[in-house]
């Protein structure tokens, strides 16, 4: 069938777009760069996407592009590549992304180009990104132009790494680990610095920097997800995680027993000397205040 130009500005699913972009890369000669814009691979963006392909097109004076029918329609025949795509599935697309990614050299070579640029030029823009690690995932899957051994286990590798991410998850569920509570995503961040070297894991990890509590909430979930280590091992690490929070809850909750909450106003300069004084004591407020009046009885 042929595709005109006018049918891809009309264009409105992402991996049609893919499958077009690998068609002129790997039939009509185009390459990587010629599809790419701002530094960033050809599928990073779909919008630039299909800027650059109209336009180079335009440019190639290529009014129609050929393509087999049934690439097309094996794009209906793979719904659970849809689970990437949900708007709350971010941790499965990071699972998929980073298991798939790492497991064989032989996938990373398919897109090798725009993955290593995007790695090496914008590396948060790929972690914890889903759209872009869907994409991705998304165009490594519609890939027809390699041979049907490497075709097939690229697909087979993809579908395995879905399937098992959503039994893993299932089980680690991480509801217990609450995003909005700041105090307790910045125990748990420190808590799998201070561990992270007793276990084999996603050494990629270390390549993002991390620039608030939100992130520190994937960072910690991806981490566990990103463990190179037996079921039993995940067990014990999910186990402990989880029991030692609970244990700091209580030892604070034991702390406050017998005592009620007090509400006093101070002026600016006085509430930053406290702050100053507690972060140099490594005391919190209320213990320092207690301290002051003992010492002073």
């Amino acid at each position: 069938m042929e595709l005109s130009i006018e049918y891809i500005k009309n264009i409105k699913d992402d991996r049609t777009l893919n499958i077009i972009c690998w068609i002129l890369i790997n039939k009509y000669g185009l390459g990587f760069r010629e599809l790419t814009s701002m530094d960033q691979g050809p599928f990073y963006n779909f919008n630039i996407q299909k800027e650059n392909l109209i336009s180079v097109l335009s440019n190639k004076n290529l009014n129609f592009i050929h393509i087999e029918k049934n690439i097309l329609n094996s794009i209906t025949n793979t719904p659970h590549l849809s689970e990437l795509k949900q708007r709350k599935n971010i941790r499965l697309c990071n699972y998929v992304f980073n298991k798939t990614f790492n497991q064989d050299k032989l996938i990373l070579t398919i897109q090798s180009h725009q993955y290593e640029r995007g790695l090496e030029n914008k590396p948060s823009a790929i972690f914890f990104n889903q759209n872009y690690q869907y994409r991705l995932i998304a165009s490594n899957y519609d890939y027809h132009y390699g041979t049907e051994d490497n075709n097939k286990f690229v697909r087979e590798s993809i579908e395995t790494n879905i399937n098992n991410g959503l039994k893993h998850i299932r089980h680690f569920n991480f509801n217990w680990l609450n995003k909005k509570n700041k105090e307790q995503i910045n125990w748990c961040y420190d808590y799998i610095e201070k561990i992270k070297d007793e276990y084999n894991y996603e050494k990629n990890l270390e390549l993002y920097s991390l620039t608030g509590e939100l992130d520190y909430y994937l960072y910690s979930i991806a981490f566990f997800d990103s463990l190179h280590e037996s079921i039993g091992t995940q067990k014990s690490l999910y186990s402990k995680m989880r029991t030692n929070w609970l244990q700091k809850q209580k030892r604070e909750r034991d702390k406050k027993k017998g005592k009620k909450q007090c509400n006093f106003l101070l002026d600016k300069e006085t509430r930053n000397n406290l702050e100053r004084i507690t972060e140099e004591l490594g005391m919190n407020k209320s213990d320092f205040i207690t301290k002051l009046i003992n010492d002073y009885i």
